[in-house]
C-alpha cells in the first residue's frame, strides 16, 4: 500500500494519503496539493464515550520536508484518530516513515508520541491489539472519575477579555444552569482574549485541548458561556466531534423542561 502510495504522489507531484478502518478498509481516498491534505468531513464515523475514531490515516510526503507538521498532529487530535501515519516520497518509493497516535492522560501531559522509521516496513506493530489497549487505559481513566448519572457530561467555556474572577463568576452561573438541566460539569476552561475567531471562536490550539479534555474526561457536551452564531456552533462541533450550545441554548432547553404545557412548549420554541 505504500509503495502505490508513493508512486502515484510521486508521479503526480501532489501527496496522497487515504482513511483506513480498523478491519483495514480504505474509507476515503484523498488527494491533495504539494504541500498538504485536507481529510474530508468523518463526522458519521463516531465513537463512544472513551473512544476513538476507528480511522487511521496514511499520507505521503514530499521534497524531504518535515515528516509530521502541525496539521497531522492538529488533525490527529481534533479528529481524534486512531493515528496519523506519514511516508516520505523518495524517487517514487517508500522512505522515512513517522507515525504518532495520542497518548492516554499522563504525569507529564503530553498529547501524542511520535515514532520514526527509515522504512514503512519497519513498522511492526498489531494495531487492532494496540488501539484497543490504548482506549481500555483512557477508559481506565475515566473509571476513577466520579461520574454520574446525569444525562449529559459538559466541559464548561469561557473566552473573553474580562479578568479571571470575573470569569470564574461566569462560570460559575453556567455551572450552576449546567445542573439544573442535569448536566454534569467536568471541567472548566477560561480563555482570555480580545478578539474572538469569526470562524470558531477560539483558536484551533484551544480547541484541540478542550477535545483531549473532552476525550479523557468522557464529556458528551461543551457549554459556551458566549453566544455562538450557527455557523460557529456547527464549526466548533465538527472540529471537536462533540456536541456544542451555548448560554442561551442551555437556558431555553431549561425552560423547555419546565414548559409543562403545549402552549409553554410553543412559546419555549419561538423563542
Amino acid at each position: 500500500m505504500a509503495r502505490a502510495l508513493t508512486e502515484i504522489s510521486g508521479s503526480t507531484g501532489r501527496q496522497v494519503g487515504i482513511m483506513v478502518d480498523r478491519k483495514g478498509a480504505v474509507r476515503h481516498v484523498i488527494i491533495g496539493d504539494h504541500h498538504s491534505i485536507l481529510i474530508p468531513d468523518i463526522s458519521s464515523f463516531r465513537r463512544g464515550q472513551g473512544r476513538l475514531k476507528g480511522l487511521r490515516c496514511i499520507h505521503t510526503f514530499l521534497d524531504g520536508r518535515d515528516g509530521l507538521n502541525t496539521e497531522d498532529l492538529s488533525d490527529l487530535a481534533l479528529l481524534r484518530l486512531d493515528a496519523m501515519v506519514t511516508v516520505e516520497v523518495r524517487e517514487n518509493l517508500p522512505g522515512r516513515t513517522f507515525f504518532v497516535h495520542l497518548l492516554p492522560p499522563n504525569p507529564e501531559n503530553r498529547q501524542w508520541e511520535v515514532q520514526s522509521f527509515r522504512h514503512p516496513s519497519e513498522i511492526d506493530l498489531s494495531f487492532g491489539v494496540f488501539v484497543q489497549d490504548l482506549e481500555t487505559e483512557i477508559q481506565r481513566y475515566q473509571k476513577g472519575l466520579q461520574l454520574i448519572g446525569a444525562e449529559e457530561r459538559a466541559i464548561l467555556v469561557h473566552a473573553g477579555p474580562e479578568n479571571r474572577y470575573e470569569a470564574d463568576r461566569a462560570l460559575q452561573e453556567l455551572a450552576e444552569l449546567a445542573r439544573s438541566s442535569n448536566v454534569q460539569v467536568l471541567d472548566r476552561i477560561y480563555q482570555r482574549v480580545n478578539r474572538y475567531n469569526p470562524a470558531h471562536l477560539l483558536g484551533r490550539g484551544k480547541l484541540r485541548h478542550i477535545l483531549m479534555k473532552g476525550l479523557y474526561l468522557g464529556a458528551t457536551m461543551v457549554i459556551f458561556d458566549q453566544d455562538l452564531s450557527a455557523v460557529q456552533v456547527n464549526n466548533i462541533a465538527r472540529m471537536v466531534d462533540l456536541k456544542v450550545i451555548d448560554r442561551t441554548q442551555l437556558i431555553l432547553g431549561i425552560f423547555a423542561r419546565r414548559a409543562m404545557s403545549r402552549e409553554g412548549k410553543i412559546q419555549v420554541e419561538l423563542a
